[in-house]
């Protein structure tokens, strides 16, 4: 409903050189901003999550805390303020860029540990592959 595209109720109202029609600009700019960081974040967390890696709770929190700012920015819509809402979704862009972060530090976690399991099922299939050698040399030998 908030814009300038589309359904927006804004252009009812509003000609395209007008305040208002800058403001709904920005606003809904704003607002489709945190809600893409936040669904990124989700998503970083998701796959992190159902690969195994574990992320602590405290920072899942900061997604909750970023759609709890982007829901007082939808609030914030009926004051009319684009700086107010430019403020709460800034608020939220640092909770969803901490989500980010995270999330972005589990999936290298999990580059790391799958580097890990290749190394150590090469060390394995080297050994067994020398005791089998070694076993039949020893049988050779005894024969």
């Amino acid at each position: 409903m908030l814009g300038t595209e589309g359904q927006a109720v804004c252009v009812d109202c509003h000609e395209k050189d007008s305040q208002g029609y800058k403001v709904a600009t920005v606003m809904r700019a704003a607002m489709d901003t945190l809600g893409f960081q936040i669904e990124q974040a989700e998503a970083m967390l998701k796959k992190a999550h159902q690969a195994g890696v574990e992320v602590p709770s405290e920072k899942i929190l900061a997604i909750s805390r970023a759609r709890d700012e982007l829901t007082q920015a939808q609030t914030a819509i009926h004051t009319f303020s684009a700086d107010k809402v430019l403020e709460i979704t800034a608020k939220g862009r640092k909770e969803a860029a901490v989500a980010l972060a995270v999330g972005a530090s589990a999936l290298k976690e999990l580059v790391v540990r799958r580097r890990m399991l290749i190394i150590m099922v090469v060390l394995t299939l080297i050994v067994a592959g020398l005791l089998v050698l070694y076993i039949r040399a020893r049988e050779k030998g005894q024969a």
